[in-house]
């Protein structure tokens, strides 16, 4: 780890005459219109306003940090069936695609799996958590409704000094047509594909008056599945309405949800079974299934004088889902929800000529809710897990929730070159847990499973607190009027799940765990040209008191783990017609220390994991797009991503090969109001897997899909 924080610190001083020959003048770039016939980067794409990072404006160019955002333009040019596909953008990024709108989020990571594995990243809308901490699902990205979105942001790397526990690894924030930095064109469109596939978007912005402006966008979804028994149905709504003055504005946003998913498992037949065309449709769960719906409002209330800025937003969220934990012996129902009510604050100085600063407050108040229920007798060829895993309810609790913070920042030029900034935030988040059923490993009726004590394990009514400071400290320098480097630390944590610490197994009543932590340190460059674009980090991080299930199917956390790696995502135009974006990453997930851990079926992990890869954690990752403007009406976009070997066991015994991915998007602009577009997935129709693991004593595959040919049609209104 020495040699890392040499190489981060030799970054950061790399000389500004290294990339001062490739500047160029700087020229007034075109506005972007609503269709695009010009494949020429805008300014906006090369040098975009990150809002998310510092929340607070800042041009990218000179953030301290790593910041990519993915356009409305790039949105709709894929056409995305999941949002894993508009990721690969994002170096250091990989949204694993599971079944239908299943997914596991990995930034800066290894892929995380577990109940209370969403904590280690934060997931907004506008600003505003998808889901309340402590009650996040590791497949909440299916709730953004990513097709009317102005811009989705992907912060890399620590953030919980400015937004609280979570953002331990990253955090991603969709802003909204009224919200966001790109302007949402009004259009209507379709897209249709293999399996019944078919996507309807409409949007609609208008202005009433000068003073006021609403937007609606609907998507409705269907996907027929390609493995048997499988596919979904997915409703989304959103609807704003937007009314300003001289000095303030207020945006209404309210989003609805609704996905109604027949779930295929995973491929089960054995070593590299995703490569046999012949069973890649099997689906040994055909009575899988996950339902879910989630309503969310937010009001952005902003205001200023002359000298001070200030944003109010009070916000509610309601969401349930249910599914069927078909990998689990037994395949009980979990059913799981929650509502909030919250609100958050800043206050800043406008008159920013000596230093700028900012103050805040979050609160939020979430009831919470969880089920378990196993329908049938367990039926396994092990009585023991017979026993000890009942027929009938195994989990019945409410949790309500109050989480507060406050937090400052500040912003301080040492000189015209040079600038500081610090933030500092406090959390505390308290849990009032209400068992529902009768305390213990029993059965539902208050018995004692025959063989041996009963696996599912209720704790009696308490309460839990948790609090935490985080802070950061950054540098900034601008070495030349193209070159900006900078250097940062990061503290950061997120406090347990509900689940990790009421939702229990073999005998375990009060898990002794607290704060997860995590120490991140990263240097790097962002070089802009009027043509070229260079952004390059380096970081390494270190994390404490890791929570995880140990050999007695306990949670504890003692564990440790480090983190580190580069990133390097480039633009540049070649030619009027033609452009580049490149992005890898290259990345070390490994366990510092060893740990007693269980796999899923209790398996007692025997080796020293010390110095091992984390699991699902490839080492390289890299994409290219290719955009050539053929003709003035007919452009194209040939997409590559690579994902290399990882390992699928801590002991680092089994390896998926990995995988290059190549796509093609192109779309035919018949005239100002309409678009045809064509695009084709897999395009080399590769047999490769979503994501592999091994558990169980089984290689298991979400298997890649096939070629797949989708063709659309867009309408824009004069």
């Amino acid at each position: 780890m020495h040699s890392t924080y040499s190489i981060l610190l030799l970054c950061f001083c790399i000389p500004s005459q290294v990339l001062a020959s490739l500047s160029t003048q700087q020229t007034e770039q075109e506005t972007p219109t609503n269709i695009d016939n010009q494949v020429k980067m805008n300014k906006l794409e090369l040098d975009h306003i990150s809002i998310t990072a510092q929340r607070q404006p800042i041009v990218s160019s000179k953030l301290i940090g790593n910041s990519h955002l993915i356009t409305n333009r790039q949105i709709n040019q894929i056409s995305a069936q999941h949002l894993n596909q508009l990721f690969n953008q994002s170096a250091g990024t990989w949204l694993s695609r599971g079944n239908g709108q299943e997914s596991l989020l990995a930034i800066r990571s290894p892929v995380f799996t577990g109940t209370g594995s969403c904590g280690e990243f934060l997931t907004a809308e506008n600003g505003v958590p998808l889901r309340a901490k402590g009650f996040c699902n590791v497949n909440q990205t299916f709730d953004y409704h990513y097709f009317n979105a102005s811009n989705i942001e992907v912060i890399k790397g620590t953030h919980s000094a400015r937004y609280g526990a979570n953002a331990l690894h990253g955090l991603i924030n969709l802003s909204s047509p009224l919200i966001g930095i790109n302007e949402v064109a009004n259009q209507a469109s379709l897209i249709i594909g293999p399996n019944q596939y078919a996507n309807l978007k409409i949007h609609n912005t208008k202005m009433l008056d000068y003073a006021n402006e609403y937007a609606v966008g609907l998507s409705l979804k269907h996907d027929g599945g390609y493995q048997e028994s499988s596919g979904y149905k997915e409703l989304k709504l959103n609807a704003q309405f937007a009314t300003q003055g001289e000095q303030f504005k207020v945006t209404h946003i309210a989003s609805i949800n609704y996905l109604d998913q027949q779930t295929a498992g995973y491929l089960q037949a054995g070593k590299n079974a995703y490569q046999d065309r012949s069973i890649t449709k099997q689906n040994d769960h055909p009575q899988a299934f996950r339902k879910a719906k989630a309503l969310r409002y937010q009001a952005k209330i902003e205001a200023q004088t002359d000298h001070y800025a200030w944003t109010l937003t009070p916000y509610l969220r309601a969401n349930d889902m249910s599914f069927l934990m078909h990998f689990l012996p037994g395949t009980p129902v979990e059913e799981n929800g929650h509502s909030s009510i919250g609100f958050s604050g800043q206050f800043t100085n406008l008159d920013q000529t000596n230093s700028s600063w900012l103050i805040g407050l979050d609160t939020e108040y979430t009831q919470g809710y969880l089920k378990q229920t196993q329908a049938n007798q367990t039926n396994t060829s092990s009585n023991f897990l017979n026993s000890i895993l009942p027929k009938g309810k195994h989990y019945d609790y409410q949790v309500n929730s109050l989480n507060q913070a406050i937090y400052a920042q500040l912003s301080y030029p040492i000189t015209t070159n040079t600038v500081i900034n610090s933030a500092i935030r406090y959390d505390q988040i308290s849990y009032d847990y209400d068992n529902q059923m009768n305390s213990g490993n029993t059965q539902e009726n208050g018995e004692n499973c025959q063989i041996a004590n009963c696996r599912y394990t209720r704790p009696a009514d308490r309460k839990d607190t948790f609090q935490h400071v985080s802070y950061n400290l950054e540098l900034g320098y601008q070495f030349n009027s193209n070159l900006f480097g900078y250097a940062k630390f990061d503290h950061g944590f997120r406090a347990p799940h509900n689940t990790e610490l009421y939702k229990l197994q073999n005998g375990q009543l009060k898990p002794d765990i607290t704060d997860q932590t995590i120490d991140t340190l990263e240097t790097g460059i962002h070089f802009l040209s009027d043509k070229y674009r260079l952004d390059v980090s380096l970081y390494t991080a270190k994390k404490s008191n890791v929570i995880f299930f140990d050999s007695n199917r306990n949670y504890v956390n003692h564990a440790k783990t480090e983190h580190e790696g580069i990133e390097v995502e480039s633009s540049i135009e070649v030619s009027p017609s033609f452009s580049i974006q490149a992005n890898f990453s290259w990345a070390k997930h490994r366990y510092a220390n060893d740990i007693n851990q269980t796999d899923l079926d209790g398996n007692e992990s025997l080796a020293d994991l010390t110095d091992n890869d984390i699991d699902t954690a490839p080492r390289f990752m890299a994409g290219i797009n290719l955009d050539w403007q053929l003709t003035e009406n007919l452009k194209t976009q040939l997409a590559t991503k690579h994902l290399s070997n990882y390992y699928l066991d801590p002991e680092n015994q089994h390896e998926y090969s990995g995988h290059t991915i190549f796509d093609l998007m192109t779309a035919y602009q018949i005239n100002s109001n309409i678009e045809l577009k064509l695009n084709i997935f897999n395009l080399l129709d590769k047999t490769y897997a979503e994501r592999a693991d091994f558990a169980f004593g089984q290689y298991r595959y979400f298997v890649g899909r096939p070629r797949e040919v989708f063709i659309g049609v867009s309408y824009w209104p004069d």
